[in-house]
């Protein structure tokens, strides 16, 4: 019963983040929704990069403390945390705001308009914001909160970004162009953030009282636990970062490699329409992430992990393969749903479907590698992803424009879950696709 409310929970952002995308698309002109697309995949690099891996070893050691119900060490986890995004966010907006007085100069002297610059240099403010609502979307999965966990990591953005545009649009008739879209997102992150601090307080304020004590008196025996959780969080966080920069590099590359911004549109939507498959098989495993680093000490508990595994990865194999035939058999009619220019991206929209197949058959593999202290090998893995991708991208893109771009991702996936199911054979002795 777990994976259906999981299935449909991802189903359900898939929903909200296509609705969303349909309502800028019919507000949008292609070129704007393509500068927006990549300015929100930056957004989410640079969130995730401000907390230095935290949001992902947190539910290797996070969600263990609350497991054994070692509170102290908990809230001592939590105000590391922190400190971290206090002083991260600090360092970035200094460097931020130095920059934005450089940009403001040169629109006062009149040698570049500051409304000519990219829509990314304005999402960089939100970044802050952004890396915050990561981090209590990951405290909400550690406190074995699966659904709410889920729903604010796959469904939020795209749900409140809906109701906010609903009346911006049909009752303000607000016209979306770069400062509105900035706003949009602003607002959005706000009430994100807002909402998951009210949940996390509520549920959680023993220990959340406790953290607030060690923000800023850190004891002897807090040091001592802030070494190991930095060498994991630090090579998580290479992993991380990697992981989206990937995931981002083929719309970037494919902006600066082919002139035309309509194509870079409407492989934005061939992206948004193949991301239903990201989205569902990583919401499938929400509920094992936060148990792997519990279940990897001895082999009982291993072969426990293993019979969890395996049904979910049945689960995941056969309802995302019902779903991937699906959207390939009506990839027209959807398509269409942006415009009738977005119908061009149907053939990018296949081969990025073929590759959300090939991460179906890998999922638990990177999963077992980050929550169970083999981080190295799951950044060896990483650096092999981003090297097939640059090195792909740019050759099948020069060559094919938007085909290349999901040819290259379909490479690098490839090759992503080849590398990650030996790694989990070679380190664990565990299988990750039932019979692999």
């Amino acid at each position: 019963m777990n994976h259906v409310i999981l299935f449909i929970l991802g189903l359900a952002g898939f929903a909200f983040k296509f609705l969303f995308n349909v309502f800028l698309t019919r507000h949008l002109s292609s070129a704007l929704f393509g500068d927006f697309s990549v300015a929100l995949s930056v957004f989410n690099v640079v969130s995730a990069y401000m907390l230095f891996g935290t949001a992902t070893s947190s539910i290797r050691f996070f969600s263990s403390y609350l497991k054994k119900n070692e509170s102290e060490s908990a809230s001592t986890y939590i105000a590391w945390n922190l400190r971290i995004v206090i002083v991260s966010s600090l360092i970035f907006l200094a460097l931020l705001a130095l920059f934005t007085t450089i940009i403001v100069g040169l629109h006062l002297f009149h040698i570049h308009d500051i409304r000519e610059y990219h829509l990314v240099v304005y999402f960089l403010w939100i970044a802050p914001l952004g890396a915050l609502t990561l981090l209590l979307s990951s405290y909400l999965l550690c406190n074995r909160d699966v659904y709410l966990g889920t729903f604010f990591g796959t469904n939020s953005l795209y749900l409140f970004g809906i109701l906010l545009l609903i009346p911006a649009i049909f009752i303000f008739n607000i016209t979306l162009h770069s400062e509105s879209l900035w706003l949009l997102m602003l607002c959005v992150v706000i009430i994100i953030a807002t909402i998951q601090s009210f949940i996390l307080f509520f549920r959680m304020h023993d220990v959340l009282g406790q953290s607030f004590s060690h923000v800023f008196n850190r004891t002897v025996s807090d040091q001592a636990h802030e070494k190991e959780w930095w060498g994991v969080s630090l090579r998580l966080i290479l992993n991380q970062l990697v992981y989206l920069i990937v995931s981002a590099l083929d719309l970037i590359l494919l902006e600066i490699i082919d002139p035309s911004k309509a194509v870079v549109g409407c492989y934005a939507a061939a992206l948004t329409v193949a991301g239903i498959i990201w989205v569902t098989q990583q919401a499938l495993f929400q509920h094992v992430s936060p148990m792997i680093s519990s279940l990897i000490e001895t082999e009982k508990e291993k072969r426990e992990l293993q019979v969890l595994i395996n049904k979910t990865q049945i689960a995941n194999i056969a309802l995302n393969a019902i779903l991937i035939v699906a959207i390939a058999t009506f990839a027209d009619p959807i398509l269409r749903f942006f415009g009738p220019e977005y119908v061009t991206a149907k053939v990018p929209l296949w081969i990025l479907l073929g590759a959300g197949f090939i991460t179906v058959l890998s999922t638990p593999a990177a999963k077992l590698l980050a929550y169970s202290g083999n981080e190295k090998s799951l950044l060896t893995v990483s650096i092999l992803q981003v090297t097939t991708m640059l090195i792909s991208g740019v050759i099948l893109i020069s060559l094919f424009s938007s085909i290349g771009a999901a040819l290259a991702v379909m490479t690098t996936q490839l090759v992503r879950g080849i590398s990650a199911i030996y790694f989990v054979r070679k380190k664990l002795g565990m299988r990750t696709m039932i019979f692999l």
